[in-house]
């Protein structure tokens, strides 16, 4: 599961090699994205879902209930600080683990502009396949990639994994991650990453097409292509959404 650029497909919970993936974003991340070749990883406590990568309420008794089994022999106080420990070691991963979040989709999603872009008119979303996300990082970057698990349930409490599950109520995101686990990478004795950080990524191999809002002006199209070609000199293809196309 822990994978770098020239690494085999070995994880069988990724998404196949010619899948196509996307991320939806407003055009100043864009510009940030193409100017800078990096790309950011948040912190998994800092995202906008507060529950991220935390343990629900039945999987933090059934910790507890696990323990107390072993109260007669260790005492009961004993246990309940074991069990607290080990609830705070899993949720305390949050911290140490950066993200950076695609949705795996054959075709752009309407949903997902209105989402993260509401009806603001200048977004951007760019799609690649997932085999062209894979091998666009450092080989030194160590990483995890894996698709999203929508359950209510985490059967396996590890760093691993605990990062790539979330409530079903977000099924429709079909959300592809991948993270970075840090805590190795500490600061006197503190995450080293305050909010994330950012990670280079090779644009020319990254990026297959560029697609622009479904609310977009006919001007902001010729403005992304005019920065996108004549400024930072790529030469992706620019597609205008079709969503708002006539059948």
């Amino acid at each position: 599961m822990i994978l770098n650029g020239s690494a085999p497909y070995l994880n069988m919970n990724e998404p196949l090699p010619n899948s196509k993936v996307w991320r939806y974003m407003d055009f100043p991340k864009f510009l940030n994205i193409i100017t800078y070749a990096k790309l950011y990883f948040c912190r998994l406590d800092k995202l906008q879902d507060q529950y991220e990568g935390t343990l629900s309420t039945n999987l933090v008794n059934e910790i507890k209930s696990q323990y107390d089994n072993f109260s007669p022999l260790l005492g009961k106080e004993n246990t309940d600080q074991m069990a607290r420990k080990e609830i705070n070691t899993i949720n305390n991963y949050r911290g140490y683990t950066l993200v950076n979040s695609w949705t795996q989709n054959v075709e752009e999603s309407f949903a997902l502009w209105k989402i993260y872009l509401g009806y603001q008119p200048f977004g951007i979303a760019i799609q690649t396949k997932y085999k062209k996300l894979k091998t666009s990082f450092p080989g030194d970057e160590r990483m995890l990639f894996q698709k999203i698990t929508y359950t209510d349930c985490i059967k396996e409490l590890h760093q691993r994994n605990v990062p790539f599950t979330k409530k079903k109520f977000y099924k429709f995101e079909k959300e592809v991650r991948i993270a970075i686990i840090s805590q190795y990478e500490e600061f006197n004795g503190k995450a080293k990453y305050e909010n994330g950080k950012y990670v280079d990524v090779d644009i020319d191999n990254l990026i297959e097409n560029i697609y622009i809002s479904p609310f977009a002006p006919d001007w902001f199209c010729e403005l992304v292509r005019y920065v996108i070609e004549e400024k930072y000199h790529f030469h992706f293809p620019i597609i205008k959404s079709l969503i708002k196309e006539r059948n």
